[in-house]
Parts: structure tokens; C-alpha cells; sequence
């Protein structure tokens, strides 16, 4: 009798751990859970070679990537005065920077 005590007890705390284990592991790891990139769409108002203004504020584009719509790598002093793009922010940073119309605007 004193054997079944001893074994509904190991059953019950075996599963009572492997339980917890269970949960622990379907909880993200907050390292991993990353948030989608914020969009800027506009036009072009200043450009340089490290910073783009677009609708009067001014964005770091010293470490971006520079490409066409279709994916075509640019450089930084490609990007002109009234040129339609988008900024793709990740964690605070500009890292892509893509060109969606040329400007018409004679400069």
C-alpha cells in the first residue's frame, strides 16, 4: 500500500514538472519577439548623403540601403529633391531607404 503512495506521488510531481516545462517553453524569449518596421512614406524635401527630410523632419540615413522599386541597389547621393520613397525603421533605425517615383522637379 505504501508503494502506490509512493508512486501516485512521483506520477503527480512528474507531471507537475513536465507541465511547467511545457509553459516555460511556450513563452517568446522577449530577445527574440521582434516588431515589424515601421513605414515613412513621402516626398523628398532635402537629401544628402547621411540624411533625408521628409514632411519637415529630418531622418539619419547614414547606415540604410538605397534601392529602386524593383529591388536595384543605389547610393546615397542618388536620392534628389521631390523623389517619392519609403523609409523602413527598425528599432529606431533607418535601414532601407527605396526610391518609389523619380522626382519631375528641376533642381
Amino acid at each position: 500500500m505504501e508503494m502506490k503512495g509512493r508512486s501516485a506521488r512521483f506520477t503527480i510531481g512528474l507531471m507537475i514538472v513536465t507541465a511547467v516545462i511545457v509553459l516555460l517553453q511556450s513563452v517568446p524569449d522577449a530577445r527574440e519577439t521582434k516588431h515589424p518596421p515601421k513605414v515613412i512614406m513621402g516626398t523628398i524635401q532635402e537629401a544628402s548623403s547621411s540624411t533625408v527630410k521628409i514632411e519637415g523632419k529630418t531622418y539619419d540615413i547614414s547606415r540604410a540601403e538605397v534601392q529602386s522599386i524593383r529591388g536595384i541597389p543605389l547610393t546615397r547621393d542618388q536620392l534628389k529633391k521631390g523623389e517619392e520613397v519609403e523609409l523602413w525603421i527598425e528599432e529606431g533605425s533607418v535601414t532601407t531607404v527605396i526610391i518609389k517615383a523619380k522626382s519631375t522637379l528641376i533642381q
